[in-house]
């Protein structure tokens, strides 16, 4: 998935997976349930008709709806089906709370989206840089509109939550947080000490050990492993990390990786420290108007994503699909989404058997033969 669409909304290719929800239907029917124009759910919906439409033509070839409308859905279909659907439940449970949104805050989240990805960017470039990412990644410029659409509507549901409770101790919090000490770790989470000793020994192999991003990207149970386990830099009291997590990484030197196993929030830690980062010389209050702003963007962003867990959670036991094409790539793509238990054993053993190929490949043979036993 492209940077852009995980950091607009935290977001597969299949949305509605990790990220959507139900709304109510004026005309009747089920929550979560998208119905063909005609009211059928037949899986001959897609086939032609004497009143069929013609798309397009050449040459006299004629290119029917029916003939199109097929190819359309399993190219495309399911993606933009789900960003309509996430768009229409988000606008709907919105609308229970008595929130609307206007083009302005439409546009404000594609601005705050635009400086969150092209970082190192100016503002007047954003653009032509989005333009030439979505050329890149095939997206269309309607499905980014929904996508800020979408999110505009999450942002404006967890506003007034963000922003409660905000103490001049969370403040000074913050502060410490954003320009205190840093430190930046690789980490690869683990369900169980078999595989921490799995890791261990694949880290340590004394002919060939895997690089630590390597087998963070192999097996650590956490999102982070996409990226060889890196971790953005955090200080010693961030509030995205536990005690124990953040003084077993502060414990280590730069380069060194941790000995024992870290317990915490259900996973087994090994992490290496890649780099401190030393402490950013500023008064706070000069800084103190932003630190508060950032707290409430960093508190936003957790509920939104919160937000989708809960709508996609419904949505996954409420969405029925009637279109047989789409509806196929959907049941594919939740079972591909929910691995079975078994598979994570399936992993296990082929690390294994990667050691053992690398010890028995490393090993010296012998040159000598027994001699015959004489006759």
């Amino acid at each position: 998935m492209n940077k852009l669409f995980t950091i607009a909304a935290g977001w597969v290719a299949v949305s509605i997976l990790s990220g959507c929800g139900s709304s109510p239907k004026p005309s009747g029917e089920q929550p979560g349930v998208v119905v063909p124009s005609d009211g059928h759910s037949s899986d001959s919906m897609a086939g032609t008709s004497t009143n069929d439409a013609v798309l397009a033509e050449i040459d006299g070839i004629k290119l029917s709806e029916a003939q199109f409308k097929p190819i359309l859905y399993k190219a495309s279909g399911l993606d933009i089906l789900l960003m309509v659907i996430q768009r229409e439940m988000a606008k709907a449970e919105a609308g229970k709370e008595g929130i609307t949104i206007s083009p302005a805050d439409v546009d404000a989240e594609k601005k705050l989206t635009l400086a969150n990805v092209f970082t190192s960017g100016k503002e007047e470039d954003y653009e032509a840089a989005l333009k030439q990412f979505l050329a890149q990644q095939h997206v269309s410029d309607t499905a980014f509109s929904i996508l800020m659409e979408y999110n505009a509507y999450l942002r404006a549901m967890v506003k007034r939550a963000a922003a409660s409770n905000i103490t001049e101790e969370s403040v000074k919090a913050e502060f410490n947080s954003l320009y205190g000490e840093r430190v930046e770790v690789r980490d690869i989470a683990l369900n169980n000490l078999q595989e921490v000793a799995t890791a261990q020994r694949l880290l340590s192999d004394p002919t060939a050990p895997l690089p630590f991003e390597e087998v963070a990207r192999r097996m650590s149970r956490l999102p982070s492993a996409q990226d060889g386990g890196r971790l953005p830099p955090f200080a010693r009291n961030s509030p995205l990390y536990s005690s124990v997590f953040s003084e077993a990484a502060f414990a280590l030197a730069p380069g060194t990786v941790s000995t024992d196993p870290v317990q915490d929030k259900g996973y087994y830690h090994i992490m290496k420290v890649e780099r401190r980062i030393e402490p950013t010389v500023v008064k706070y209050e000069d800084v103190k108007g932003s630190v508060r702003e950032e707290l409430i963007a960093r508190r936003a962003a957790a509920l939104m994503s919160n937000k989708r867990m809960e709508l996609g959670q419904h949505a996954l036991k409420s969405l029925r699909i009637f279109e047989p094409t789409m509806r196929a790539e959907f049941e594919s793509k939740k079972a591909a989404a929910n691995p079975k238990p078994v598979e994570k054993d399936k992993l296990i053993k082929e690390l294994d058997a990667i050691e053992k190929n690398r010890v028995s490949t490393t090993r010296p043979t012998s040159t000598t033969t027994q001699a015959s036993p004489q006759q």
